[in-house]
């Protein structure tokens, strides 16, 4: 299920951490037209409209922790409930790993689960079960299940009815290291924008193959991390995939070469656009947004920052944010427009 995905994500972006340290001084230290063709810059396509749907997500995923719940008895799920189910998955008449679980509390709407899902058991009675023939996404993080047919038997064991406020200040200084809910507001916003411009600039930028020194280093350097996760929680490699929901070590590994790759290219991606555009970096600025960073990741220096992911990654995320902060100028007007609206 999406659930299982998300965990794993959150554990790989963990691996990845790990991962960053490697060549420091000459990394892409050569000609990178050969691997990718950027995307216009800095004109990276914006969606103001999946903006507001994460802002509006940001803002219920705090207000919502202080819902007033009731027990529904007398009537069929409706959007906003939280419904506690019973389900299980079957591929081809066959139960999947990952795709079982008893008394889980699903909040209808959330988009937990994938698409159909949760629609699914809207006007679904306590004590109904249904069958829900759903199709994974292609790009779902289990190969196995990517674009594949399923049905998923689902019972209805309680309903809850919430009641979601709105935002208050108190809410958000409980909740978050904001002080109002317009500062809340008004930084959410422009990290969702800074994330959408960065990943549309990324979508628009076509790979055409991927340096294989690079590529074979993160893979390998995850696969040890995971190694070593296993071994730490006395568990083999085997039984770890399978906690995240993968049927097979192999499929395990295909989607942490995927995740190898993405990394790569983000890296070819930044160097290339740095390069073409001449974006600069001086020994003086890279100390003070390396610090900025530093304080931001928790770390009392620079220095102990560099030892703990290494001055490459620390030099890719600066890089990173020059690209996103000048790709945000260039929206600027249609920034503010929206914002005005």
């Amino acid at each position: 299920m999406k659930k299982l995905s998300i965990l794993f994500v959150l554990v790989l972006a963990l691996g990845l951490v790990f991962c960053s340290c490697g060549k420091e001084e000459s990394a892409y230290d050569y000609d990178l037209g050969e691997y990718v063709t950027l995307g216009e810059f800095p004109n990276a396509k914006l969606d103001m409209d999946k903006v507001q749907e994460d802002v509006d997500k940001a803002v219920k995923d705090i207000a919502s922790q202080y819902s007033e719940k009731k027990e529904v008895k007398d009537r069929p799920v409706q959007k906003d409930d939280i419904v506690n189910i019973d389900y299980v998955g079957k591929l081809n008449g066959v139960e999947f790993e990952g795709g079982k679980d008893e008394g889980y509390d699903l909040t209808i709407g959330s988009k937990t689960f994938i698409d159909g899902f949760e629609d699914g058991l809207i006007g679904k009675k306590i004590g109904e079960k249904v069958d829900l023939d759903l199709t994974f996404p292609e790009d779902y993080s289990n190969k196995e299940l990517q674009g594949k047919d399923v049905v998923f038997t689902v019972k209805i064991n309680s309903i809850k009815s919430q009641t979601i406020p709105a935002l208050t200040s108190e809410m958000v200084q409980e909740k978050t290291d904001y002080e109002s809910v317009n500062e809340f507001l008004d930084e959410t916003r422009k990290e969702k924008i800074e994330a959408h411009l960065w990943e549309s600039y990324v979508n628009s930028c076509k790979m055409s193959k991927y340096p294989q020194e690079e590529t074979k280093k993160y893979y390998d350097q995850m696969v040890d991390s995971y190694n070593q996760m296993a071994v730490s929680n006395g568990m083999t490699l085997e039984s770890l995939v399978s906690f995240y929901g993968y049927g097979s070590v192999d499929s395990f590994l295909e989607y942490v070469m995927e995740s190898a790759m993405l990394t790569v290219k983000e890296e070819v991606i930044i160097y290339k656009t740095v390069r073409d555009n001449e974006i600069p970096l001086t020994d003086e600025e890279y100390e003070k947004l390396g610090a900025e960073l530093a304080k931001e990741a928790q770390y009392e220096t620079l220095k102990e920052y560099e030892a703990g992911v290494g001055k490459h990654a620390i030099k890719v995320q600066i890089y990173m944010d020059k690209i996103i902060e000048m790709t945000y100028k260039a929206n600027e007007a249609k920034i503010n427009t929206t914002e005005a609206e």
